[in-house]
């Protein structure tokens, strides 16, 4: 029982920071029109990923990124994602 609760423990830590790498990003980068859908979004997208057995947090956020830029590919601000890499 220890065991399984240091994994969820893990699990939501990972999912916790996932969350915050990719919100950042798609706020940063993005012209959101709800905050609160895209939040959801970014949220079902990285459980999804938790339950198929991805722990990895970078993985999890660019997973996360990659599925809402394609399910919203009219959002990207194509002048902020590009000063967001040069910077």
């Amino acid at each position: 029982m220890r065991a399984r609760t240091a994994l969820q423990h893990l699990n939501e830590h990972a999912a916790e920071q996932a969350f915050d790498i990719a919100w950042q990003f798609i706020r940063n980068t993005h012209d959101i029109a709800d905050e609160f859908v895209a939040q959801a979004f970014i949220a079902d997208e990285i459980m999804r990923l938790l339950d198929n057995g991805e722990r990895n947090r970078i993985r999890l956020a660019n997973r996360a990124i990659a599925a809402y830029e394609q399910a919203h590919p009219e959002g990207i601000d194509h002048g902020l994602a590009l000063g967001h890499i040069c910077r």
